[in-house]
């Protein structure tokens, strides 16, 4: 049975996720969201990673490509109003830690909106973020998320082996090799492209997911 190795999972099933969300594109929203939402609420066990992951996060992917317009405006709202965004911070934290402490986290449906509430906590966290001085590599690395999510495997190993003989304090380990890690994988992309690969980075036009019937539900 075929199985993703590590935490290159994640590619897989994205490539599974597209495929779906390209061929439901003309479905309504409104049906699809549901069905995803009901998937990830029931206890799917199958035993084989592909379609329990599926069940699991198919939500969230589509979530964000027909709610992209409504994520993108709670953001601007957020930047201009500092008090409602770390309101809203406080909130989630002291209720996300509530649940969790009573073992309530994970009942059906209450995981799924404690995942979109911690999405959305994260949106706002970059939004503070973006307001802070010196936060521009941070920016840098968020927008190129999936550049180093891609990279990082390949120099972790490399890296992993330089450090190891290096470096003998397991905290200072485990930080060079996040560092090298990251590092290692922008250089991989700055590397190709300029050496005329950027095919590796850059989807062919009939990859895009343009929007369907849930990208046209959302402007």
């Amino acid at each position: 049975m075929l199985e993703p190795l590590g935490s290159l999972w994640f590619i897989h099933s994205l490539a599974l996720y597209f495929l779906i969300a390209k061929l439901t594109r003309r479905v309504p929203w409104w049906l699809m969201l549901p069905a995803a939402a009901a998937l990830q609420s029931l206890p799917i066990e199958t035993g084989w990673f592909f379609t329990d992951e599926f069940a699991r996060r198919f939500v969230y992917f589509y979530s964000g490509y027909c709610l992209a317009p409504q994520v993108f405006q709670a953001a601007a709202w957020a930047a201009t109003h500092r008090a409602g965004l770390l309101a809203y911070l406080l909130a989630w934290g002291l209720t996300n830690q509530l649940l969790v402490s009573g073992h309530l986290a994970a009942l059906p449906g209450v995981s799924l909106g404690l995942g979109f509430a911690g999405a959305l906590a994260i949106v706002f966290t970059g939004v503070l973020l973006s307001q802070l001085p010196g936060t521009e590599p941070l920016r840098y690395l968020g927008a190129n998320s999936m550049v180093v999510y891609l990279g990082y495997f390949v120099s972790l190993r490399l890296a992993a082996k330089l450090t190891g003989t290096l470096v003998a304090d397991a905290g200072a380990a485990a930080l060079l090799l996040t560092l090298a890690s990251i590092l290692g994988a922008l250089a991989i992309r700055w590397v190709s492209m300029r050496a005329g690969l950027a095919f590796l980075y850059r989807r062919p036009p009939w990859a895009h997911l343009a929007p369907g019937a849930g990208g046209q539900a959302s402007g």
